[in-house]
């Protein structure tokens, strides 16, 4: 299994490291037309807050937001709780051996994985809770709800650990596509079922007790002449609403599932990148072009924003009246949930925003490529 990440134009890949093709790859990448300049806006309704430099962080580096404090990791190794109203540290721990992808917790603990392939959970207080070998280098940030910890690696593993022993519960092993985004689907923990967005498309739902399937479903099914043209992995964080869960892939569609059954409630097509966000009334997706669309919850379309082409956005958050985005220039870009509008606009430390935004009460927090940790808000 190969990897590759897509951090440039349409079914292009950025680390050329990973792929035999990279010669013509970065040929097509070098020839990408310039990313346009953004309108000006009549009123800009985005408000900053507090903001903390971190080191270097990439995909799945985001805050995690939990009881009364907020959590962030680089990938130096560094963990750190800050308050949410001011941003002051509170605590820092140190990872010798680096984080892969970010932090995860709930009810108390907090998860991280080294780079050594390792599982490492500490509480509230700083304290190591226990250290796991997971064979593998972790693809997401570990999940961490109702007293489990749920984890993918790079060998095709999802495992199970008890959140508070560290004692693994059930493995689950498929076999991947032979060429795989590095930015992977995340985890979805509900009481008794597991949702996993994997590569090729799929949408698995496993029972949380034992690890058996319930049920798999296709998000899009791989099409094309070649590997990168075939590549339809489920990006970024599928997302239970009601009955539904909703996911979407990249080069291939945006759907909602029966959370239950599996089956397809509706599907439309959609290059995705980032993956979506879904609320009572819209389900909000960002395409590989730039382009934000949002639908109803019966899948008919709502509204388009077509102002930010070629911006390669981040997974959008919908919080109060807006539509948060970030993209690869460090710009927050607000939306109009009502009418697509673009009504606000925020610059960080111009490194990429590749993971999604966070909800912190009536702010926003969004953590950049750089380091840079940002709450801002509307109004």
């Amino acid at each position: 299994m190969r990897t590759v990440d897509f951090l440039a134009d349409r079914r292009r890949v950025l680390r050329a490291a990973t792929l035999p093709v990279a010669a013509g790859v970065a040929a097509a990448c070098s020839s990408t037309p310039p990313i346009p300049e953004l309108a000006p806006l009549s009123a800009n309704l985005i408000r900053s807050g507090w903001s903390v430099d971190l080191g270097d962080g990439g995909a799945g580096f985001r805050p995690l937001v939990m009881r009364d404090a907020v959590w962030a990791a680089d990938a130096a190794g560094r963990v750190v709780r800050l308050d949410p109203k001011s941003g002051r540290q509170t605590l820092e721990i140190r990872v010798e051996e680096g984080i892969l992808c970010g932090v995860g917790g709930d009810d108390g603990v907090i998860v991280v994985a080294d780079r050594a392939a390792n599982l490492r959970a500490f509480d509230t207080t700083g304290k190591a809770l226990w250290q796991v070998a997971v064979g593998a280098d972790a693809v997401i940030v570990p999940a961490v709800r109702y007293g489990m910890v749920v984890v993918r690696t790079s060998d095709n593993r999802t495992q199970a650990f008890d959140a508070r022993s560290g004692r693994r519960r059930w493995v689950y092993t498929r076999q991947n596509p032979s060429l795989v985004l590095r930015q992977s689907a995340g985890i979805v923990i509900e009481a008794a079922t597991i949702y996993l967005g994997m590569p090729g498309g799929r949408l698995v739902a496993l029972s949380s007790a034992t690890g058996a399937v319930r049920w798999e479903a296709p998000v899009s099914l791989p099409r094309g002449s070649n590997e990168i043209e075939r590549i339809s992995d489920v990006v970024g964080q599928p997302v239970v609403a009601g009955r539904e869960i909703c996911a979407a892939s990249f080069q291939g569609r945006v759907a909602c599932f029966d959370a239950a059954t599996g089956r397809t409630d509706w599907a439309r097509g959609l290059e995705a990148v980032g993956g979506i966000d879904v609320d009572a009334s819209l389900v909000v997706a960002c395409a590989d072009d730039g382009r934000v669309y949002a639908y109803g919850r019966n899948g008919a379309p709502a509204w388009e924003q077509k102002s930010l082409k070629r911006r390669l956005l981040s997974a959008p958050l919908m919080s109060g009246a807006q539509v948060f985005v970030g993209d690869q220039l460090g710009v927050v870009h607000a939306i109009d949930r009502a009418d697509g509008r673009l009504v606000g606009r925020f610059s960080t430390d111009s490194t990429p925003i590749v993971s999604g935004p966070v909800g912190l009460g009536d702010r926003v927090l969004i953590q950049t490529s750089g380091g840079g940790l940002y709450a801002i808000g509307t109004g």
